[in-house]
């Protein structure tokens, strides 16, 4: 039997840090260990943008050591741990340095967002 081979619609990139812009939050759902929130980051140009996600609890403590706080603190420089509350979707389209890793071990080429960080100039 023959297949068709196609050429696929995106690159694919290799782990490590890439320029991407945020697209925003999901609501929180519930997974095997709790409730958590899916990040969304596109990578590309123009007509080959590709959306990448990563996760992180549902708790938002204004400390570092906090996931949450430290994307929405690379999203939005002017987050101090004197805010009260943080809404994501003034900051969809800024753009930030995110860190992507392997989803799975041995790779399988999908890879995830595991860390974000503002866009170094």
């Amino acid at each position: 039997m023959k297949s068709q081979i196609t050429q696929p619609l995106f690159e694919d990139l290799l782990p490590g840090l890439h320029k991407a812009m945020f697209l925003g939050r999901e609501e929180p759902r519930e997974g095997k260990f709790g409730e958590f929130t899916k990040w969304k980051f596109a990578i590309g140009e123009a007509d080959k943008v590709q959306e990448y996600s990563g996760i992180t609890s549902t708790k938002f403590f204004a400390t570092p050591r906090c996931k949450n706080y430290r994307w929405a603190c690379a999203i939005d420089p002017t987050l101090d741990e004197k805010t009260k509350e943080w809404d994501d979707a003034k900051f969809v389209g800024t753009e930030v340095t995110v860190s992507l890793v392997d989803q799975d071990e041995p790779s399988s080429g999908f890879l995830n967002v595991k860390d974000v960080f503002p866009l170094t100039k």
